[in-house]
């Protein structure tokens, strides 16, 4: 039932002195106002000061205007929102460095699989697969496949190259034999280049790369 459901509305009037008539107002107050539940407006509200849209007032008995509750729900819904985008990037961080963290972690969680992200690291090297190569000036250099090395971020390097002679070959001992390695993408070449005598046909270069990268413990 509506506040007016059963009632009429009545207005009473004076008649002045002239003939004509004057509203008449019956004096009341809060505190004479009875409520429903049997106390008084001035019990409900009379402490109210009024309504203010300023969120920066700190006066007490001032209630807030809805839209400013509504404007305040919007920014704390946002405030949310960056904290949440926040933690999902931070846990995609800690679990690229090797400690799985859910995007939903809490803050204390995450603190813990940050300090057990590891920091140590070990070196590891490995010797590829032995190959040769005819010194004489237009033999081919070998090749190697190191896709599996590139992505563990190796680097490259050989030692000790060993020549020996073939049947019938001659190697001039003062002659000093240049090796260098390069890469192109996943393949790894020997660059072979030497000063002095001509080397015979016969002569050949047994060439061992060695890969070598470091590992998180």
């Amino acid at each position: 039932m509506s506040i007016t459901s059963g009632f009429k509305k009545f207005k009473n009037h004076i008649k002045n002195g002239d003939g004509t008539y004057s509203l008449q107002s019956l004096w009341t107050s809060a505190q004479t106002v009875e409520c429903a539940d049997g106390t008084t407006v001035e019990d409900k509200i009379g402490g109210l000061k009024g309504i203010s849209t300023d969120l920066e007032t700190t006066e007490a008995g001032y209630a807030a205007d809805m839209t400013v509750v509504s404007q305040l729900n919007t920014d704390i819904a946002a405030c949310f929102q960056s904290v949440s985008d926040g933690k999902s990037l931070v846990a995609a961080a800690i679990t690229d460095k090797g400690v799985t963290t859910a995007a939903d972690a809490s803050f204390s969680v995450m603190a813990d699989n940050i300090n057990n992200i590891s920091s140590s690291f070990t070196i590891k090297t490995a010797m590829l697969a032995t190959k040769s190569r005819n010194l004489h000036w237009n033999t081919p250099d070998p090749t190697w496949d190191v896709t599996s090395y590139v992505a563990k971020g190796a680097v490259f390097y050989v030692t000790n190259p060993q020549v020996k002679l073939d049947s019938g070959g001659a190697a001039a001992t003062t002659d000093p034999i240049g090796l260098a390695l390069t890469r192109s993408g996943n393949t790894l070449k020997t660059y072979l280049y030497r000063t002095g005598n001509q080397y015979s046909q016969g002569t050949t270069i047994y060439i061992t790369p060695v890969a070598i990268w470091a590992e998180k413990v």
